[in-house]
């Protein structure tokens, strides 16, 4: 039997997550690959491929002009593009003439289509990953009798995790996995999430509505948010008063959420979380000393450090009264509506999910949007996998808390009755290992290690016939020399990191490793791979 390592989660991992989602993570981009894309002297490069009726023409300011005289207007231009890498596409609209909105369409060479509608001047960017290795870039003016100016047109592949690029969170397209890093840049890992919902309305723009604002003005803060956009500054214009913007959002009253944000760490040093109850209910926070206040109906709250300047903070809280959530400063830790104006503090990212921790930031844009779990798995028939024994090593982390129902680490199955795996049961909080053969547990090493919120653990995991062992941090946890795993009523074809056999009971946390030995490796082994 042949071994073979991989180094990275795209060799042999089958990932999906049928939408978008964001992480903390190492970004930077290559050389452009549109030719003539700022129109400086000419539009050579592009192809007029109008209707008769409309045409291209160069404007002198250094724009391309659509001009939708009598028909469409369409400029085309062929990119070499390597199959299932990331881009970056970017068009800026300097005139739409009367246009309601222009389009960008994206076509592979198998014309996999994307349609980017364009309804408003300015810079418009989208990620998109390409099906093959040709890329086409169709620019197109559908509003008869009108023309649509543009300054630039540029594609540049985005590259991950060099360690020279800033950190940045990044908003990953469908089914691309997420590799996060920390705030001092060390890598945590692959980001495994359950689906998650934000119910706020207007994510990245506390300026527009449906917020409203409380005793205070605001203003752009421009490119100061994680993503590189901007934040919204918040400037108390009251005394002795909230202070604040808020949103009613669809929070159903008895049902335990999480409210999260972003904020600026080297302005007002005081923030605030509030709603859902009386006017006392709410989290105050100290940015400098990373410590929260919770009063009334909010159970618990923590702030993360994201970078230098930005901190993300969270409360947890059941909403007993309405709806409504509230965001802004605080005059202390303790005192909550103490001002006498001037003081300013920047937000960004609003989120508020069902459940009783945060999960990574989900965008929105005038409607509540949903991130789609993450499943990672491998079939057992793509590596050197023995039914007769084996050995999986793992490094991962949780994050805040623990989901509903057994978390997996990992699981080997084929079905719900014919399961090896490691879990961490929601009732107990603790880590624990389980060889199930046709409904009959055959081997449970309960109690391996305590649930701590963001602690590593370095685990291996040995089984074979009457022979099993678990070792936690180089310790050697647990033994049995009985039980099967070589009668199972069907085979076990899918390893499944971070989730279940069916796809559920995400890690909520990073795998940071996994090894898989076709082989028992020795107790002695097991703790030098952990130590």
């Amino acid at each position: 039997m042949t071994t073979k390592q991989y180094d990275a989660y795209s060799d042999l991992i089958t990932f999906t997550r049928a939408s978008t989602g964001t992480a903390l993570r190492h970004v930077g981009y290559g050389s452009e690959l549109v030719t003539n894309g700022t129109f400086d002297t000419d539009i050579s490069g592009w192809t007029d491929n109008s209707a008769a009726g409309g045409s291209i023409a160069w404007n002198a300011a250094g724009y391309l002009d659509l001009d939708a005289d009598a028909a469409t207007s369409r400029a085309s231009q062929d990119i070499a593009v390597t199959a299932g890498s990331v881009y970056a596409v970017s068009i800026t609209v300097v005139n739409l003439g009367g246009s309601s909105a222009s389009a960008l369409y994206l076509d592979g060479a198998a014309l996999s289509k994307i349609n980017f509608v364009v309804e408003g001047v300015g810079t418009h960017t989208i990620y998109y990953v390409a099906p093959d290795s040709l890329l086409n870039i169709s620019i197109r003016n559908f509003t008869t009798g009108t023309t649509v100016s543009i300054d630039n047109i540029s594609v540049k592949e985005v590259i991950f995790d060099r360690a020279t690029d800033p950190l940045v969170l990044f908003n990953h397209p469908t089914n691309v996995p997420r590799i996060e890093y920390d705030a001092n840049g060390n890598r945590k890992g692959l980001l495994i999430e359950e689906a998650r919902t934000n119910l706020i309305l207007q994510s990245g723009n506390l300026e527009a509505a449906p917020w409203g604002a409380t005793n205070v003005t605001t203003s752009v803060d421009a490119s100061t948010a994680p993503d590189g956009g901007d934040m919204t500054l918040l400037t108390s214009t009251g005394v002795n008063a909230d202070t604040a913007v808020s949103q009613t959002t669809g929070a159903s009253i008895g049902t335990t959420y999480t409210a999260s944000v972003f904020v600026r760490r080297d302005q007002h040093r005081f923030a605030i979380l509030f709603g859902f109850g009386n006017g006392t209910s709410g989290v105050a926070f100290d940015l400098v000393l990373g410590t929260a206040q919770v009063n009334a109906t909010w159970v618990s709250a923590g702030i993360d450090i994201i970078s230098p300047t930005i901190a993300r903070i969270y409360g947890v809280v059941t909403p007993a009264l309405n709806s409504t959530l509230f965001v802004g400063l605080a005059s202390s830790i303790g005192g909550l509506k103490v001002f006498s104006g001037g003081e300013a503090l920047s937000f960004w990212g609003a989120q508020l999910e069902a459940g009783s921790f945060p999960t990574s930031y989900i965008s929105t844009a005038g409607a509540a949007a949903t991130r789609a779990a993450d499943v990672a798995s491998i079939p057992t028939s793509a590596f050197g996998y023995n039914a007769d024994k084996g050995t999986v090593v793992c490094e991962f982390e949780y994050q805040y808390a623990i989901g509903g129902g057994f978390v997996r680490t990992w699981e080997i199955a084929g079905n719900n009755v014919d399961r090896i795996n490691l879990y961490t049961s929601n009732s107990s909080g603790r880590l624990n290992f389980a060889a199930v053969e046709n409904s009959i547990i055959q081997v449970a090493f309960n109690n391996l290690a305590e649930f701590n919120a963001f602690r590593d653990l370095n685990t291996a995991v040995a089984f074979s016939n009457n022979d099993f062992a678990a070792v936690v941090d180089g310790i050697l946890k647990d033994t049995s020399t009985s039980g099967s795993i070589t009668n199972p009523s069907v085979p076990r074809d899918k390893f499944s990191i971070g989730s279940n056999f069916t796809t559920g009971n995400q890690l909520n946390g990073h795998i940071k490793s996994i090894q898989y030995y076709p082989r028992r490796l020795s107790n002695a082994q097991l703790q030098r791979l952990t130590a």
